[in-house]
């Protein structure tokens, strides 16, 4: 029954996400998204948990922009929101950022242990 209402509403979403009823006092929500595995452009519902009535529907295109950009909070950290290549650079900047604490403890450790150069005096 909530499916079909989603899809319904949304007959242009290509992944449905039904959340879980919980204890049957809270609402059950649910999301379409617009593509597969893309999260940012979505459309939210929520559906009373046992008559499935709808309650609440929040819709892509008349959210805030700072709700938009929230959305999309995933998709950008994992590089998913620019393809493949915004994978490749989130790939390569989280790389970087690992190695950062490794390679200053290298850097680190190689001063600390240094040997001494005796110092040369100078003649005037």
């Amino acid at each position: 029954m909530v499916y079909q209402a989603v899809r319904r509403r949304s007959p242009q979403a290509e992944m449905i996400l039904l959340g879980p009823a919980g204890n049957g006092k809270e609402p059950a929500y649910c999301w379409a998204y617009r593509k597969a595995l893309h999260y940012y452009h979505r459309d939210d519902y929520a559906f009373h948990p046992v008559s499935g009535q709808e309650l609440q529907a929040s819709f892509h295109a008349t959210k805030s922009a700072g709700t938009q950009l929230t959305d999309m909070n995933y998709d950008i950290h994992t590089g998913q929101i620019l393809g493949l290549g915004g994978k490749i650079v989130a790939f390569l900047a989280s790389l970087i950022s690992a190695s950062l604490p490794v390679t200053g403890t290298i850097i680190w450790w190689g001063r600390r242990n240094k040997a001494k150069k005796p110092r040369k005096l100078q003649t005037a």
